[in-house]
């Protein structure tokens, strides 16, 4: 299952959706968003943020039933009863605080049997499961923002050797007094003259297509020396 560490859209975030196989009332919420920034409180009344009304109990739910909320240290979700009557079950086993995980069963009231397909007398209708979004962690939103750069660089290097194969193009056909020779005599002679190399159009190419190269090696050297990202 995947883990949720602290960082979504808001077209993707993480969320409880109702999943349960007999009827609720109309005013039972299909879907609870949740939020990375403060605990969501489910109970009867309120102050909590998430409201429920019990359909086959009507004291299901207690006034303050359980809280859910995304503890950094551990990078994911967790869930406590607030001492509740019917109590909190996460896969129809009833908890006091545990961590929850992408896909897991969370009943508020008495335990539903959807998670192990038990048929259970009583049981509450307030049955929801927990979808956390898969492509929307740091480490992906990271690794999106890497593969963007990398791609950038890389059509950056395709135009610089585009651009470079135009001039090799242009200085191997110019007129030996045409402004395109003088202009690249006037930067690379003296260049040429320090490394005691004589200039002439076969050495002037080699050294460019060289320089080049070992360039592009060295860039691509460096990205596969990256360490990855250690998995938590």
């Amino acid at each position: 299952d995947s883990q949720f560490t602290g960082k979504f859209t808001s077209m993707d975030r993480p969320k409880l959706r109702l999943i349960s196989t007999v009827p609720v009332l109309p005013q039972t919420p299909s879907l609870v968003t949740l939020d990375t920034n403060e605990r969501t409180v489910f109970g009867r009344e309120r102050p909590a943020n998430v409201v429920f009304d019990s359909k086959s109990q009507p004291q299901g739910v207690s006034r303050s039933h359980a809280e859910i909320w995304y503890d950094e240290s551990s990078a994911c979700f967790k869930i406590k009863d607030l001492g509740s009557t019917n109590g909190t079950f996460v896969n129809d086993r009833k908890i006091g605080e545990c961590d929850l995980k992408n896909g897991d069963v969370v009943t508020f009231g008495k335990a539903s049997g959807v998670k192990t397909g038990d048929v259970l007398p009583g049981a509450s209708e307030l049955v929801y499961r927990l979808e956390l979004p898969s492509s929307s962690t740091p480490e992906a939103e990271q690794s999106s923002f890497d593969l963007l750069k990398e791609l950038t660089d890389n059509i950056n290097l395709i135009f610089t050797w585009v651009g470079t194969l135009v001039v090799i193009a242009q200085y191997l056909f110019a007129d030996e007094n045409s402004e395109e020779i003088s202009f690249v005599r006037g930067y690379a002679e003296p260049v040429f003259s320090f490394l005691h190399v004589p200039f002439t159009r076969a050495t002037f190419v080699t050294s460019f297509v060289f320089i080049m190269s070992f360039t592009l090696f060295v860039v691509y050297w460096l990205t596969l020396r990256k360490p990855n990202p250690k998995p938590k």
